[in-house]
């Protein structure tokens, strides 16, 4: 190579993309210029094959001789053509003004890759190492050297398939070692200055100019370039290039080194090769290195000497064939590849897990290599499979690949797992077809199962990565895909916290301080909370009842007590109201009890009514959950007793059921209740509720077996459904009370039918309000209810607390404002009528029942009212709540509770006489006394009991 090319200085420069104008024998686009140098232009073309690589040689002398280079370039594609680690030049193009040769684009070389992440672990490094000699071994086989191996040269694929490219059959062999011009023209075309030329290429010029004549041709004649190849020049240049790769892209020499390591200092080198902490490979790497050419051994000789040793025994018997099929032409579709993978894959792993790999290659078996820890070969599969996902375009194929990864999966390390599947399988989460939508949850759900270490580079990698990922999937248009997301959140939810316990031990192993946990904790708790409420509100119930089923209380114990009250139970409640699914309500009562357990006895109370309209449900599978779930919660002590023998009570009628199961429920409930409750319990409240249905008389029932034996036989099915099939609601065909009123007279029913939520009518009054009729009427239930009569319906209706008592007496205020309730637990609730609210309660200093109440005859806002005991009568003040007045008929202390006697005033009547209030009052006494708030003289008995004694007055006149 002469100063014609190093010296000469064209007149005018133009990009790379002027020379690529133009006709050629093949359609030919840019795209994009990939570098260029003094020598060679480079770009990224696009040809009908695909993605290609054109190098430009800029001819500014035309009458340079090229034609042996042409050749020479043919000769190598010709001879390398099966050569199947090597890429040679395709095709050769020449024009008047340049010089065009091109080859298939790879995108990354080995270079790119020792930077990128992931990281190559270590068997991948040994893979490229044994496959950097295979592809020595095939082009030196064919008497080629490359000339010119550095990591730029060295393409590898997305699989870690490894192609030596760019042959420098037009470079010198030969360079002046004080001169760099022709190093820095030729070779440093990265700018890098890094030198990987083997020593003995470097010669000395006596005139320290170049080696080249100056009118000599593109490759002289002169004695320092006559020199050819050599098959050692490559093997130390490889060498270079595996120091570089083996200490994490420190490059070993630059061009004053190498000369330095020409003349002897070997120094460096070593300094380099002490960072190999493999022995064989450091022995391997320093034959290669070494300055004698006679000392470096052939290609052959390296992979024969390491085999079983360095290398594993399976590289040999079986990856580089197997490989070789996905890498040869024609070239396998990424579909096809999928599926051959996927019919071997229990064959590969078993042959790279040490299940067998083939013949050794000699008589003693093969030694165990090194770093057995690290040498995870199925990683290499890993990135056959993941190669391919992008371009998969069947469902079929996606799915396959799931499977893979998942076996893969399986025998791999948790590393590999996190950095080289869980991205694929994130990938095709987000994919078009529900399918692969649902496989990619459930593959993702067992993968993450499998990490058993977790570096502490991915501690957040739920939150930051995962979560957000998936999470769009939990309001998927796909029911399937909504159904899969609620059946593995729970396990999503565990691991997760696996992980950040997994992290803290090892920050504190590792002597880092630890992410706070409670905050890390509640980042998740946020990022799920979102998640779970929306499968807890969707709108088919198969999502629901997937989620209570599958593991909903592992769920409550990674939110905590109060979000699993707060956000689980109370929307686990809802789920009842859905009277079209009966699974759903059936999967309530399959989960309420883990749910219960956890959250604790306070979600009792709520518990029972629930359990309680599971008995009143239409489908009988569901009523023997409800009773179930009832006697696992009775177990556990969540209800109490009181609780327990209300409910007996309630369905102590299945034990007729024609449905044998709801009647081993029921029976199971009873025992369960007899264990648990006292003897006096069990005999004074339970036996009677059940007594009804036992054919023999029974003492003893904690044992179901016996109480099932001696049960009356059950109602036939044939009559049980004929019942059922009725109305529920019997029309009544006598009235119950009657009210009577200057006008009209009403019936307690104003639809003439008795309905199951009215209960009992318990009193009746005429509401006064013009020119409407309005009957107002309480139930046992709680309910008033304003009828007005020229309507088939009530007009309003108010529902009265029962925890205040069940209504016993009213009264309406005469200007109809208010109105006023007592009840059985002594309490008065005071109702404005006007806006339909409770605005007043006074209570009983003793809690007494209260008989009657009615308005004051004079003062609007105080009330007269009658309690249990003494025959007591009380003036209450609404708007203060205070005691006005205490009317008292009892030979016990006035306002005492003691030695009480056991009348009480049933009737009161409220009147004005001359303006002065009098009020009078009847009992079960058998008396009628006058009361005069005004003047107590004036109080007295009107009617005395027919037993008091009374002497007769006889008078004549």
């Amino acid at each position: 190579m002469g100063n014609q090319l190093v010296a000469l200085a064209p007149s005018q420069i133009f990009p790379v993309e002027h020379y690529l104008t133009g006709t050629f024998e093949f359609d030919l686009q840019f795209e994009k210029s990939m570098g260029s140098t003094r020598f060679m232009k480079v770009a990224k073309v696009k040809v009908d094959e695909g993605p290609a690589v054109v190098k430009v040689f800029v001819r500014h002398d035309p009458s340079l001789p090229l034609e042996q280079h042409l050749e020479r370039i043919e000769h190598i594609k010709k001879h390398l053509a099966n050569a199947v680690n090597c890429l040679p030049f395709q095709k050769v193009l020449t024009m008047e003004k340049a010089c065009l040769i091109v080859r298939q684009y790879v995108k990354h070389s080995l270079y790119d890759r020792v930077s990128t992440r992931p990281f190559l672990t270590l068997i991948e490094k040994k893979w490229i190492t044994f496959q950097i000699l295979c592809a020595l071994h095939q082009c030196h086989k064919q008497r080629i050297c490359h000339g010119d191996i550095k990591l730029e040269n060295i393409l590898i694929t997305s699989w870690n398939w490894v192609l030596l490219s760019d042959f420098a059959s037009f470079k010198p062999t030969y360079l002046p070692e004080d001169n760099p011009a022709d190093y820095s023209y030729f070779f440093d075309t990265s700018r890098r200055r890094t030198c990987y030329i083997a020593p003995e290429r470097f010669v000395r010029s006596s005139s320290g100019e170049s080696i080249q004549p100056k009118d000599g041709p593109l490759v002289g004649d002169g004695q320092y370039c006559a020199g050819q190849l050599l098959p050692e020049m490559d093997i130390f240049s490889a060498g270079c290039a595996l120091l570089e790769l083996w200490t994490e892209g420190t490059a070993p020499f630059e061009f004053s080194q190498l000369l330095a390591y020409r003349r002897g200092e070997v120094d460096l080198v070593r300094k380099h090769l002490d960072g190999i902490e493999n022995e064989r490979l450091r022995q391997l790497v320093e034959s290669m290195l070494s300055p004698d050419p006679r000392d470096r051994k052939s290609a052959e000789l390296y992979l024969d000497q390491e085999r079983g040793k360095l290398f594993p025994e399976y590289f040999y018997a079986f990856l580089q064939s197997y490989l070789q099929m996905f890498s040869t032409v024609p070239v396998v579709p990424p579909d096809e590849k999928v599926t051959r993978l996927h019919g071997d894959i229990g064959q590969i792993v078993q042959i790279l897990t040490g299940g067998g790999g083939g013949g050794g290659g000699g008589d003693d078996p093969p030694e165990p290599t090194d770093d057995d820890d690290d040498d995870d070969g199925l990683i290499l599969i890993t990135g056959v499979i993941t190669s391919c996902i992008r371009g998969l375009s069947f469902c079929r194929s996606k799915l396959l690949a799931l499977e893979i990864l998942q076996a893969l999966a399986e025998n791999t390390t948790s590393e590999t797992i996190l950095d080289r599947i869980l991205p694929y399988i994130l990938h095709l989460a987000q994919d078009a077809a529900p399918r692969v939508r649902v496989c990619s949850l459930n593959t993702l759900t067992r993968c993450l199962r499998l990490v058993r270490q977790l570096p502490r580079s991915d501690a957040n990698v739920f939150p930051e990565y995962i979560l957000p990922a998936i999470a769009p999937l939990a309001t998927d248009h796909s029911t399937f895909v909504r159904m899969t997301y609620a059946r593995n959140i729970a396990t999503l939810a565990d691991t997760a916290v696996s992980f950040l316990e997994q992290s803290q031990h090892t920050c504190t192993s590792e002597n880092v301080p630890p992410p706070h946990y409670e905050t890390e904790l509640s980042a998740l708790h946020e990022m799920l909370h979102q998640t779970v409420l929306s499968l807890l509100t969707d709108a088919q119930s198969a999502v629901k009842q997937t989620l209570m089923t599958s593991g909903i209380t592992q769920l409550c114990v990674f939110f905590g007590r109060q979000k699993a009250n707060d956000v689980i139970l109370s929307h686990m409640i809802t789920f009842l109201n859905d009277k079209e699914d009966r699974h759903l309500r059936g999967a309530f009562f399959d989960c309420i009890v883990g749910v219960a357990s956890y959250v604790g006895w306070h979600c009792a109370p709520m518990l029972l009514p629930l359990l309680q309209q599971g008995l009143t449900d239409p489908e009988e599978f569901v009523i023997a959950k409800a009773i179930h779930a009832t006697t696992l919660l009775v177990e556990l002590g969540l209800i109490q007793k009181q609780g327990t023998i209300e409910f007996i009570g309630e369905c102590a009628c299945y034990l007729a059921h024609p449905n044998l199961w709801i009647r081993h429920e029921v029976v199971e409930l009873v025992a369960t209740a007899a264990r648990i409750l006292t003897a006096i319990d069990v005999q004074c409240k339970v036996r009677p509720s059940i007594a009804a249905h036992l054919r023999l008389p029974l003492i003893e029932l904690a044992c179901p077996e016996l109480l099932l034996d001696c049960l009356v036989p059950p109602v036939p099915r044939n009559f049980y459904d004929a019942i059922d099939t009725n109305s529920s609601k019997m029309a009544l065909q006598q009235a119950r009370h009657f009210e009577a009123d200057t006008r009209y007279t009403s019936a307690s029913s104003s639809t003439g039918e008795l309905g199951p939520d009215d209960g009992p009518v318990v009193e009746m009054h005429p509401l006064d309000q013009g020119a409407q009729s309005v009957i107002v009427y309480a139930t046992l239930y709680g309910a008033l209810v304003g009828w007005d009569i020229r309507m088939p319906d009530y007009a309003w209706r108010l529902q009265s607390d029962l925890r205040s008592g069940v209504i016993t007496t009213f009264c309406i205020d005469p200007s109809s404002s208010w109105l006023t309730v007592g009840t059985s637990s002594g309490r008065h609730v005071c109702w404005d009528l006007r806006f339909q609210l409770p605005i007043a309660e006074i209570k009983h200093p003793h809690d007494a029942r209260i008989r009657r109440v009615s308005h004051h005859p004079t003062e609007s806002s105080w009330l007269v009212s009658a309690s249990q005991g003494n025959s007591e009568v009380y003036v209450w003040n609404i708007e203060t709540g205070h005691r006005q007045q205490a009317y008292w008929a009892s030979a016990s202390p006035p306002l005492s509770n003691s030695n009480a006697s056991s009348h009480s005033v049933c009737a009161l009547l409220p009147g004005v006489n001359d303006g002065n209030p009098f009020l009078l009052t009847g009992g079960t006494d058998q008396r009628l006394r006058y009361w005069d708030p005004v003047n107590i003289e004036n109080c007295a008995l009107v009617v005395p009991s027919a037993r008091d004694y009374a002497p007769l007055n006889v008078t004549y006149e």
